[in-house]
Formats: C-alpha cells, sequence, structure tokens
C-alpha cells in the first residue's frame, strides 16, 4: 500500500482482532466485518498491521423494460457486499485504500475500544517544513486578490515569482511535491482532507509507507 485516506487514532491499542457485527436497516440484516490478513515490523521497529474489511449494503437499483409499447421504470432494493484493504499503525493511524473504505475506521474503532476519525492535515504547515522541496502541484482557497482559488501544475512553483505570493497566503486543500526523504527523493501527492499517496519510489512496503506517515504527515494533522 502506497495511499489512501488516513484515519487518525483517538487511544491506544496493541493488536486488531477479527471482528464483526450486524445491523438491521431497512428490513436487512448488514453484517460489516475486518480481517487482520499480517502484523509486521516497520523499518523504526513499531509495529505495523493490514488486512481488509468488508461491509454489506442496501442499494436501490433501476430497471428499465419495455411492455406493450410503454417504457416502464421500476426500482427495487439489493443487498451487495464492498470491501477495502486497510493497514495501520496501534494507537496512531489507520489507512483505508480508498474514501468508500472508511467504514473500516469504525470497525477497527469498535474492536481497539478507540476512536477512529478521517484525518484534517495542514498543507501549508507541511510545505514550510519542506522549503528544499519542488511543489508540482498546489490546490488553494481563500487567497488575496483576484485568483481566489483554483489548483495550479507546474515545475518547481515555490520559484514561480507569479505563483509564490499566492503559496505564501492562501490556504492549501491540495500538495504535490517531491522532497528529500531519507537519503532518496519521494514524490508525493497529500490533501487537506485526508488523502496521501506516495508516487515515488514505486513498488514502496506498507511497513514504510506507514512510517513516512508517522513521521512526515501526522505531525501535521490539525484534528
Amino acid at each position: 500500500m502506497q495511499g489512501g485516506v488516513c484515519g487518525i487514532v483517538d487511544g491506544e491499542f496493541d493488536v486488531v482482532g477479527s471482528y464483526t457485527e450486524t445491523v438491521t436497516k431497512e428490513g436487512h440484516e448488514l453484517s460489516r466485518s475486518i480481517q487482520v490478513d499480517r502484523v509486521f515490523s516497520l523499518p523504526s521497529g513499531e509495529r505495523g498491521f493490514e488486512g481488509h474489511a468488508a461491509a454489506e449494503q442496501i442499494v436501490t437499483r433501476s430497471d428499465t423494460e419495455i411492455e406493450g409499447g410503454e417504457i416502464r421504470v421500476t426500482e427495487s432494493t439489493v443487498k451487495e457486499t464492498v470491501r477495502t484493504a486497510f493497514a495501520g499503525v496501534p494507537g496512531e493511524v489507520v489507512v483505508a485504500e480508498s474514501g468508500s473504505g472508511q467504514f473500516a475506521f469504525d470497525l477497527i474503532g469498535a474492536d481497539t475500544d478507540t476512536t477512529i476519525e478521517r484525518g484534517e492535515f495542514d498543507l501549508s504547515g507541511f510545505l514550510d517544513t519542506h522549503q528544499g522541496g519542488s511543489p508540482w502541484k498546489a490546490g488553494f482557497y481563500d487567497a488575496a486578490g483576484n485568483a481566489q482559488k483554483g489548483t495550479v501544475y507546474g515545475d518547481d512553483l515555490l520559484r514561480d515569482d507569479a505563483f509564490e505570493s499566492v503559496l505564501d497566503t492562501a490556504a492549501l486543500n491540495q500538495l504535490g511535491i517531491d522532497y528529500e526523504y531519507r537519503d532518496q527523493t519521494v514524490k508525493v501527492d497529500l490533501t487537506e482532507s485526508g488523502f496521501v499517496t506516495v508516487h515515488r519510489p514505486a513498488g514502496m512496503e506498507t511497513g514504510a509507507f506507514l512510517e513516512f506517515l508517522v513521521t512526515e504527515v501526522l505531525p501535521h494533522g490539525t484534528g
């Protein structure tokens, strides 16, 4: 795993076990479950875990048919199951591979008696910490002047005189940046709303990605 939506853990736990819960919705019994597939050590020696979660949900589907020259549309409710991968560090962070997989936060929280909320990050603070890096994407809002919001792509935006003042004054909701991290260049894409993806180096192991989150990104959490 090299990316996903981050959930910040409020509480302490050592391990995550298998957990299943069932609720009734619209007359249907729906189950949600987590399964831990692997427990391992991060490069730092901290413990990490990864696994899968699945949840049944009710969806409404429309069916169209032609009958006697008339077009008829009927709706029905069906049960379907969604699935997501997750990984995390006990007491620190849990990452779901997509926004639709956030239900894993609730299940892991229920199993460990903690609260896991989707993260929010101060990207301006992250950028200040990595002034030696080369930003290649910046999504901004609340900027002074005529360009109040938008997303800009380019090479080394900090050296662009026309955009430097925007980075200095605006709030950032997206940031793509290349910078040196532990003797290698990382290409990182972050959002204010909790998504983090490491595009380079390719093939980063899950443990290394989790350690990157703990050391580089979590210190800029705003929750």
